[in-house]
Protein backbone atom coordinates (compact mmCIF):
# COMPACT_ATOMS: atom_id res chain seq x y z
CA UNK A 1 0.00 0.00 0.00
CA UNK A 2 1.26 3.47 -0.86
CA UNK A 3 0.53 6.71 0.97
CA UNK A 4 2.34 10.03 0.88
CA UNK A 5 1.12 11.26 4.27
CA UNK A 6 1.88 8.21 6.37
CA UNK A 7 -0.37 5.56 7.83
CA UNK A 8 -2.62 5.52 10.87
CA UNK A 9 -1.87 2.96 13.56
CA UNK A 10 -4.97 0.92 12.65
CA UNK A 11 -3.80 0.84 9.01
CA UNK A 12 -0.32 -0.28 10.07
CA UNK A 13 -1.83 -2.98 12.28
CA UNK A 14 -4.07 -4.17 9.44
CA UNK A 15 -1.10 -4.26 7.05
CA UNK A 16 0.98 -6.28 9.49
CA UNK A 17 -1.86 -8.78 10.06
CA UNK A 18 -2.34 -9.25 6.31
CA UNK A 19 1.36 -9.19 5.38
CA UNK A 20 1.05 -6.00 3.32
CA UNK A 21 4.02 -3.73 2.68
CA UNK A 22 3.50 -0.07 3.48
CA UNK A 23 5.35 2.42 1.29
CA UNK A 24 5.49 6.03 2.37
CA UNK A 25 7.04 9.23 1.10
CA UNK A 26 10.60 8.35 2.17
CA UNK A 27 10.48 4.92 0.55
CA UNK A 28 9.15 6.39 -2.69
CA UNK A 29 11.86 9.04 -2.63
CA UNK A 30 14.56 6.41 -2.16
CA UNK A 31 13.13 4.30 -4.99
CA UNK A 32 12.92 7.34 -7.28
CA UNK A 33 16.59 8.08 -6.59
CA UNK A 34 17.70 4.66 -7.77
CA UNK A 35 17.48 2.28 -4.83
CA UNK A 36 16.08 -1.05 -5.97
CA UNK A 37 12.51 -1.56 -4.76
CA UNK A 38 13.41 -4.81 -3.00
CA UNK A 39 15.99 -2.91 -0.96
CA UNK A 40 13.59 -0.06 -0.23
CA UNK A 41 10.93 -2.33 1.25
CA UNK A 42 13.37 -4.82 2.79
CA UNK A 43 12.48 -8.00 0.97
CA UNK A 44 15.03 -10.41 -0.56
CA UNK A 45 15.54 -10.38 -4.30
CA UNK A 46 14.84 -13.56 -6.21
CA UNK A 47 17.41 -15.07 -8.53
CA UNK A 48 17.02 -14.05 -12.20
Amino acid sequence: MVALNGFTQPAADFARQHRLILVGREELKSWAHGTHLHDVVGIPRTAP
